[in-house]
C-alpha cells in the first residue's frame, strides 16, 4: 500500500504551532513503524527552510526518493478572492504530482492552510483511483460563527470553500472523540468514514534524567530565575489569555510575591495590544510577566519539567497537545474542562471553568500551595500521559487506511491489479496539467500569471531525461579566466571529470546569472567545450534544469555574485528541492589572518563562510583547511543537525613533457649563467603579504651581511594591482626591496613574468625551492618542486607538513631570524650532502584527485538527498 502525506501543514502559518507539531511527529511515527506500507511524503517548495527541515527529520527513517516536492504559484493566498482561478491551477498542479507518485492513499495533514500563504488544497480530479483522508484537528470557526466567520466575509468564504472540499475526500482521523463529534456534526454523518487516532508526544518531553544543567541554561536564557506558572500555545482569542492573566492578578498576594507567570509561544504583533493592557488593567508589574516568544520542543520541554504549575485555558481545542507536553515532561497541569481538554487530562479535579476567572484563580492558586493536590497532579500527569503515543496513534491510522483501501474505495483494488500487470514503477500518469487548466473554464490569467504559472509546472513537472547530474559552478572561471590558483584547480576538476564521469552521473558546468529578478544556474557549455577543445555542442546556454537527487558543487570563489545569489534564496530553493548543495574550500585565510589579505576581503569570506555553512557538504582541498573549516564551524555554528558536513580531498599535478618553441632571451640567458658560483634558493608564488617575501628578504639580507653566498630568485608578478599603493600593505615595499636592494642583479633576482622554458631552466638550476609562506590552503609549488627533484625548504606550518611530509626540510615558523637560521643550516646539510630529497614524494595527477573529489562528493549527495 503506497501512501503519500501531504506535509503542507508543517510548512505555513501552522508550522510553529500545534498542527505543525502534530504534523511532523505524525508522520515521523508512520514512517518509523510503516512496516510494509510504501510510504511517501509531499513537501511545499514555496517554504524552502522548513523543507530542508523537513527533508533532514526524514533522512534516517525513509528513502530521500520518497520526498516529493511541488511548486505553487506565487501570490495564490485565500484571503484574495481575485486569485482564486491561480489557486485553482495550482490545486491542479498538486494533483498532478500525486497521479506521478500513483499512490493508494493520499492522506492531508491541516485542509484548512492556505488563507495568509501559498498553500493548496482541493480535490478536483473525479478520475482519481486512489483514497483521499484528511486530518480533523478540529472545526472551530463552525463552532463560534460570530468570532471567526460573520466578522470577516473573505475568511468565511475560503473556510467554506475548504469546506466543500472536505466533503469529497473519503475518510477522516481525528485527533480526539470531542473533533469527532464536530466533525459528525458538520460535515455529516450518514455516511460518516472516520476514526480517533488521538496523539502521542516527542520523546523529547519525557526526557526526565540529566535534564537540569540544561533545562537550567533554558530558563537563563529566557531571563526566567524565579518560580512562575507557565503557559504555552497560541493566543487568539479562544486560547483565552485574557482571563488567565486576570486570574493570575487576583491571586493572594502571599502566592504572587516572587512568583512570575511566563507566556510561551510565538506572539503575533496584533495580539500584543489586548495582551499589554490587560497586564496594566489588573495591575499586575511589568517585570512579573515574561513572554519567551517561540520556544523549540527541547526549551518548552525545559520550561515545563520547571514550572510551579502549568495552566491552560483554552475554552475549545481540537486536542490540546501543550497539555500532554507538560504532563509527560512532569510539570503539574490544570485545564480548562471543555472541548477535547478532558480527555487528555483525565481528572475532573484538575479542570476548571475557562469562562470564570474566579475559577482559574482558584485552580492556580490551589495548584501552587496545596500540597497534596500537588501531589495528586504530579500523579495524574505521569498516569495520564502514557495512554497517548505517536506509535498507538500510527497503528490507528494506518489500520484505517488499509480498511480504506480493503472496501475498494475509488475503485483502488482494480487501479492496483492494474497497475502491478503492467509492470509499473510508481512514476506514471504524468498529467497534461497546462491542458486541465486550459480546459477549466477560468481565463483571468495575465501575461504575468502565465508566466508564473510556466514557472511553477516547470518546476513541479520537470520533463528532464537521463539519471542524476553533478552541476560544476565555474562562474568565476567562466567569466574572467585570469589564471588564479583557484580557477587552475577549477579548470582541471572540470576537465577531469568531464573526460570520466561517475557511473550513472552526467557532469554539467554552470554558471550563476541573474534573469530578470531571479538568480538561476545556467548551463556553460560554450565555454567547457572551448576549454576542452571540443566541437561546438547544439545545446545552448540555457537555464539548467535541476532536480531532485543532482548535487551542485562550486568550484572556485565568485564573491559578490555568490552572496547575490545566496541572498535571492536560490541555494535554499535547490535544497528544498533535494539538489545537494557541495563547494570547494580552498582556505580560511582571509578570516584566520584577515592583516595580510586587502580590506574588505575579511567581511567577504565571512560572509562565504556564513552561506557555505548552510550547505550539504564543504570539501577542503587538504585536510589541514577541513580541520580549520571544523574548527570555525565549532565556534560559529551551534545548531550541529543542520551545519553543513566537512570532508577533503588531495589537490593533483599534472606534468607533460615540456615543449619548447621559444628560446631565452638574452637578459634572461644571462640570468641563469650568473647562477652557478653558488646555491640558489626559489621562490615561486605572486607577491602579497602571506607569501612571506618580507621575511625572506629581510633574512637573506642579514646573511649576505654576514658574507653567506646564496642566490635567492623571485619569479612572481606584484599582487593586488587594481588598488592604489596606500591600499596594498607591504608589496610596494617589497617591489622597492626588489628593485634597488643592493644584491639586486647580483645575489638578488627578480623575474615578474617568467616564460615556460625560463621556469623550467630555474628550476633546473636551483638548489633549493623556499617556501616561506605564512598559511596556505595546500601548496601545489612543493609538488611542481618535487617534480623536478628539488629539495624543498619550508615553513614549518600544517598544511606544508601534510604535503610534503618527511620529503622536506622545515625552518621555524617564526622570525626572518628563524628563517635565516633554517638557510644556515640547510646550506651545512648542503655541504656535507644530507639534504632531504623531494623526488620520492607522493602526490596525484588531476584525473586522480578527481576521482578522490568525486567519492567525497558522492557520499555527501548520499547523505543529504
Amino acid at each position: 500500500m503506497r501512501v503519500v502525506v501531504d506535509m503542507q501543514g508543517a510548512q505555513g502559518a501552522s508550522s510553529k504551532r500545534g498542527i505543525g507539531r502534530y504534523t511532523r511527529e505524525f508522520a515521523l511515527e508512520i514512517a518509523r513503524t510503516r512496516g510494509d506500507i510504501d510510504l511517501h511524503v509531499l513537501l511545499n517548495g514555496a517554504f524552502p527552510e522548513s523543507a530542508i527541515e523537513l527533508r533532514r527529520s526524514f533522512a534516517n527513517v525513509m528513502p530521500p526518493r520518497n520526498i516529493h516536492m511541488w511548486q505553487p504559484p506565487s501570490d495564490i493566498r485565500g484571503l484574495d478572492p481575485k486569485r482564486g482561478d491561480m489557486r485553482f491551477a495550482a490545486e491542479l498542479m498538486r494533483e498532478a504530482v500525486l497521479r506521478r507518485i500513483s499512490p493508494d492513499v493520499v492522506h492531508v495533514m491541516s485542509p484548512f492552510e492556505g488563507y495568509s500563504d501559498d498553500i493548496a488544497f482541493g480535490v478536483h480530479d473525479e478520475s482519481r483511483t486512489y483514497v483521499t483522508t484528511a486530518m480533523i484537528y478540529d472545526l472551530i470557526p463552525l463552532e463560534f460563527p460570530d468570532e471567526f466567520l460573520n466578522s470577516d466575509p473573505r475568511f468565511s468564504s475560503f473556510y467554506q470553500r475548504q469546506l466543500d472540499q472536505l466533503r469529497t475526500v473519503d475518510g477522516f482521523l481525528c485527533i480526539s472523540e470531542s473533533s469527532v463529534a464536530e466533525a459528525k456534526k458538520h460535515l455529516g454523518s450518514n455516511h460518516w468514514r472516520g476514526v480517533n487516532v488521538s496523539a502521542g508526544v516527542n520523546p523529547i518531553f519525557g526526557q526526565t534524567g540529566a535534564r537540569s544543567r540544561r533545562t537550567q541554561s533554558t530558563l537563563q536564557a529566557l531571563g526566567i530565575g524565579q518560580p512562575y506558572v507557565l503557559y504555552f500555545g497560541g493566543f487568539d482569542p479562544r486560547k483565552n489569555v485574557l482571563r488567565l492573566i486576570e486570574a493570575f492578578g487576583r491571586l493572594t498576594t502571599t502566592v504572587r510575591a516572587g512568583r512570575k507567570l511566563v507566556l510561551a509561544g510565538w506572539l503575533a504583533a496584533h495580539f500584543e495590544e489586548p495582551i499589554l493592557r490587560a497586564i496594566r488593567e489588573n495591575s499586575i508589574p511589568e517585570e512579573d510577566v515574561i513572554f519567551t516568544g517561540h520556544v523549540d520542543d527541547t526549551q518548552a520541554s525545559d520550561l515545563m519539567a520547571a514550572c510551579d504549575l502549568f495552566v491552560f485555558p483554552s475554552v475549545h481545542e481540537g486536542f490540546g497537545l501543550p497539555v500532554l507536553e507538560a504532563m509527560t515532561s512532569g510539570a503539574r497541569v490544570i485545564a480548562a474542562g471543555t472541548s477535547s481538554l478532558p480527555e487528555v487530562v483525565g481528572w475532573t479535579d484538575a479542570l476548571f471553568d475557562p469562562l470564570s476567572v474566579d475559577d482559574i484563580a482558584e485552580k492556580i492558586q490551589r495548584g501552587v500551595t496545596d500540597a497534596t493536590f500537588r501531589k495528586q497532579l504530579l500523579r495524574n500527569g505521569r498516569e495520564q500521559s502514557r495512554n497517548f503515543t505517536w506509535q498507538k496513534t500510527a497503528r490507528l491510522a494506518m489500520s484505517f487506511w488499509a480498511d480504506l483501501v480493503a472496501q475498494g474505495v475509488r475503485g483502488t483494488a482494480e487501479r492496483l491489479e492494474s497497475h502491478e500487470a503492467a509492470g509499473a514503477t510508481g512514476m506514471t500518469h504524468v498529467s497534461p496539467v497546462a491542458t486541465d487548466i486550459a480546459s477549466s473554464g477560468r481565463s483571468s490569467f495575465t501575461p504575468k500569471d502565465v508566466n508564473n504559472l510556466a514557472d511553477a509546472m516547470a518546476l513541479t513537472l520537470p520533463n528532464r531525461e537521463g539519471g542524476p547530474t553533478i552541476f560544476l559552478d565555474i562562474t568565476s572561471t567562466r567569466e574572467l579566466d585570469v589564471r588564479t590558483g583557484v580557477q587552475r584547480v577549477a579548470k582541471a576538476i572540470l576537465i577531469a571529470m568531464s573526460n570520466e564521469p561517475p557511473k550513472d552521473f552526467r557532469i554539467e558546468p554552470v554558471y550563476l546569472q541573474r534573469s530578470g529578478n531571479r538568480w538561476d544556474y545556467f548551463y556553460a557549455h560554450e565555454y567547457r567545450d572551448t576549454l576542452m577543445g571540443r566541437p561546438r555542442s547544439d545545446s545552448s546556454d540555457n537555464r539548467a534544469d535541476m532536480q531532485s537527487g543532482d548535487a551542485v558543487v562550486c568550484l572556485d570563489l565568485s564573491g559578490p555574485t555568490f552572496l547575490e545569489a545566496a541572498t535571492s534564496g536560490l541555494f535554499l530553493r535547490l535544497q528544498a528541492w533535494g539538489v545537494s548543495m557541495q563547494c570547494i574550500v580552498f582556505d580560511l585565510l582571509p578570516v584566520t589572518m584577515p592583516d595580510v589579505f586587502p580590506v574588505g576581503t575579511f567581511e567577504g569570506h565571512r560572509d562565504w563562510l556564513d552561506v557555505i555553512s548552510r550547505f550539504d557538504s564543504a570539501v577542503a582541498i587538504s585536510q589541514t583547511v577541513a580541520n580549520e573549516l571544523t574548527t570555525w564551524l565549532d565556534k560559529k555554528v551551534k545548531d550541529f543537525e543542520s551545519r553543513v558536513r566537512v570532508g577533503w580531498f588531495p589537490l593533483g599535478a599534472d606534468f607533460d613533457e615540456p615543449v619548447f618553441t621559444e628560446k631565452l632571451s638574452e637578459v634572461e640567458t644571462a640570468l641563469i649563467d650568473s647562477l652557478g658560483d653558488c646555491p640558489t634558493f626559489l621562490m615561486v608564488g605572486t607577491i602579497e603579504p602571506r607569501k612571506g617575501y618580507d621575511q625572506a628578504l629581510a633574512a637573506f639580507t642579514s646573511l649576505w651581511n654576514q658574507g653567506i653566498r646564496a642566490h635567492l630568485v623571485v619569479v612572481g608578478k606584484p599582487g593586488w594591482s587594481t588598488l592604489e599603493d596606500n591600499f596594498r600593505s607591504n608589496i610596494p615595499e617589497i617591489e622597492k626591496i626588489l628593485r634597488e636592494h643592493p644584491e639586486a642583479n647580483h645575489y638578488l633576482h627578480w623575474v615578474g613574468q617568467a616564460s615556460d622554458i625560463l621556469l623550467e631552466e630555474l628550476y633546473a638550476r636551483s638548489q633549493c625551492l623556499l617556501a616561506a609562506s605564512y598559511g596556505e590552503g595546500f601548496g601545489l609549488p612543493l609538488i611542481e618542486a618535487a617534480h623536478h627533484g628539488l629539495p624543498i625548504l619550508a615553513r614549518d606550518i600544517a598544511v606544508f607538513r601534510e604535503v610534503a611530509g618527511a620529503h622536506a626540510t622545515y625552518f621555524v615558523n617564526g622570525s626572518a631570524e628563524d628563517l635565516a637560521t633554517g638557510v644556515r643550516d640547510w646550506l651545512a646539510a648542503s655541504a656535507a650532502g644530507e639534504t632531504v630529497a623531494s623526488a620520492s614524494m607522493p602526490y596525484l595527477s588531476w584525473a586522480e584527485s578527481a576521482k578522490r573529489l568525486t567519492q567525497v562528493l558522492l557520499s555527501n549527495r548520499a547523505a543529504s538527498s
